[in-house]
This record gives C-alpha cells, sequence and structure tokens, in this order.
C-alpha cells in the first residue's frame, strides 16, 4: 500500500505494521467475495421464481422479502425502508 507509511520505528514483524495494509484488504475482499457468493445463492434458492418478475414483491428488494418471510414484519419493514422501498 503506497499510501500507508509505518512507523519506522516499530519492528517488522508487529502486529500492528502497516505495511501489511495489503493482507488485510485482500482478506476482506476474499470474505465479501464469498459473503455475496452465499446472498446470491441463498435468495436464487430461497425465492420462488415468480417473486422475482417485474412488479413481484422480491424484484429489486430480495433480502427485504426473505426478511418479511423469516424475520417478520417488522424487520421486514424495516429492511424495505432501508433499501427506500417498502413491502
Amino acid at each position: 500500500m503506497p499510501q500507508i507509511i509505518g512507523d519506522p520505528r516499530t519492528p517488522r514483524r508487529s502486529p500492528w505494521d502497516a505495511s501489511r495494509a495489503h493482507h488485510l484488504l485482500a482478506t476482506a475482499a476474499l470474505i465479501m467475495s464469498v459473503a455475496l457468493i452465499l446472498s446470491t445463492l441463498v435468495a436464487t434458492l430461497s425465492i420462488p421464481t415468480a417473486a422475482f418478475q417485474p412488479r413481484g414483491p422480491a424484484n429489486g428488494r430480495a433480502l427485504a422479502y426473505l426478511a418479511h418471510q423469516y424475520l417478520g414484519n417488522a424487520f421486514g419493514t424495516s429492511r424495505g425502508l432501508s433499501q427506500g422501498r417498502p413491502l
């Protein structure tokens, strides 16, 4: 990471060494990639195809649809409002 400069007085093997920022960013990218793939898989397998059609209840808001279905109306509505499209 050229933008991050560690303290030259800090030992190289310190867990707080800024020179290892690329490992942190790579790990975060890997975790988010896996989360994105798994959430897509869950939404695709959990929601009926008809709900994804235009003007269907899950069109563009699959997570709010699943929140309504599995976590109740209060949580589902708050999730929908956070997306700007309540059910």
